[in-house]
């Protein structure tokens, strides 16, 4: 293709309007700027964070104006400064937050205007009702109790757009150890249990590895206090409950977990992120009875596995199964599972005592070939235990205690 020259009142043009002060002096002033609500996500019963941002010209010095919404959903509004209003003044008005309004007002020290850009001027806490339905309830701009306006540094009034926006209600989600099935605390490389409701629009489970950051549509994203967020693996999905693994690198202390289903439908809950939460798993799945263990035999120089559990039908769960010491000569070894001690500071800071009495702890960390599986080798049994029947298992990991699991000996 041939290339032609421009031609030289185009030239001339284009240097007028990149060049003229004038010009672009206007241009600059047909600018709007604008005050939004950033959309927010909670559960019922929880609080939600409400984020106001100014999207900033670089003169203003001082906003104002009320929020409304929904006082049967959201209510005890609190402002604090934004991350972005460093030094300013905040006043707030809660006098008709029953009514669904709500007043703020903020101005930096005279003379000093906001930089450009989008910048976060407060951060309203709501608390959502307990019985909120799900789905979106709008959060919108008024002027009772305070008058929607953005100042500049001489306390003239500047042009703006007032977006709303809206607080997403989402499900409850409580996350508890899939071991113990408590939730006081939960690890990284731990694996975790989540409850809910639509939480998956079918039941699938992982068929491969590494595990998959969604099955069926479902994902499981984890934020935590220092606000990285990551995809979490998944073991299985279902409407009613996902397990998943609490990713590697999760910050010690409160986290967020949010699912979001196939078909659009989300959940959320909190937990603690700790460095360790120890949790033994039972046979019966459900952190109580008999424990997910096998017991090791040497017999001279023969090994062998053996089962401490077995169904019992009348029951319908499964029952201690004795362990036999064997003869003087015999070495039983335990190797119980759980999850959440794989991180431990040292292994002389893991203890377990087995019918009260303490065992040596050989090793205590994940389980070769399994991800966030981790195992307990203990032994050799003390031959003080036989003939005590059924007796707790009792593990404590950097001074945190598991869940008690049982076992006998004959």
């Amino acid at each position: 293709m041939t290339r032609h020259k421009i031609p030289a009142f185009l030239l001339c043009a284009f240097s007028l309007l990149f060049s003229a002060p004038g010009l672009a002096h206007k241009t600059a002033a047909a600018q709007t700027r604008t005050v939004r609500v950033v959309n927010a996500l909670a559960a019922p019963g929880a609080t939600a964070s409400v984020a106001i941002e100014l999207a900033a010209q670089g003169n203003e010095n001082s906003a104002g104006f009320s929020l409304t919404f929904n006082p049967a959903i959201l209510g005890n509004p609190q402002a604090a400064l934004g991350s972005g209003a460093t030094g300013a003044t905040l006043n707030a008005n809660a006098n008709q937050a029953a009514q669904g309004r709500f007043g703020v007002a903020l101005a930096l020290p005279t003379g000093q205007a906001f930089a450009a850009g989008a910048r976060q001027l407060v951060v309203v806490t709501f608390t959502v009702a307990s019985g909120a339905a799900t789905g979106a309830t709008p959060l919108g701009f008024g002027d009772q109790p305070v008058v929607r306006e953005v100042a500049g540094v001489n306390a003239n009034a500047l042009p703006a757009d007032f977006v709303a926006g809206a607080v997403n209600v989402a499900g409850a989600l409580a996350s508890v150890s899939a071991a113990s099935f408590t939730g006081t605390m939960l690890a990284a490389e731990s694996i975790v249990s989540a409850f809910g409701a639509k939480l998956a629009t079918t039941t699938q489970i992982a068929a491969s590895l590494p595990l998959p950051t969604m099955l069926a549509g479902t994902t499981v994203r984890v934020r935590d206090g220092a606000g990285a967020e990551r995809l979490a693996p998944l073991f299985f999905v279902a409407p009613g409950q996902i397990n998943f693994l609490l990713p590697a690198g999760v910050a010690v202390g409160r986290a967020t977990v949010t699912t979001t289903s196939g078909d659009g439908s989300i959940s959320i809950g909190a937990i603690q992120a700790a460095a360790v939460a120890p949790g033994l798993f039972a046979a019966n799945a459900n952190g109580q009875g008999v424990a997910a263990a096998v017991a090791l035999r040497v017999r001279g120089e023969a090994q062998t596995f053996e089962p401490v559990a077995q169904f019992d039908a009348a029951q319908n769960r499964f029952v201690p199964l004795p362990i036999d010491l064997g003869p003087e000569g015999d070495q039983v070894f335990l190797i119980p599972y759980g999850t959440g001690f794989r991180n431990r500071s040292a292994l002389s800071a893991v203890s377990v005592k087995v019918g009260g009495t303490d065992v040596t702890v050989l090793f205590a960390g994940a389980a070769p070939g399994f991800v966030g599986l981790d195992q307990i080798n203990l032994g050799p049994l003390p031959r003080s235990l036989a003939g005590q029947g059924e007796v707790d298992l009792v593990l404590t990991v950097d001074a945190k205690a598991a869940n008690t699991v049982r076992m006998a000996i004959k």
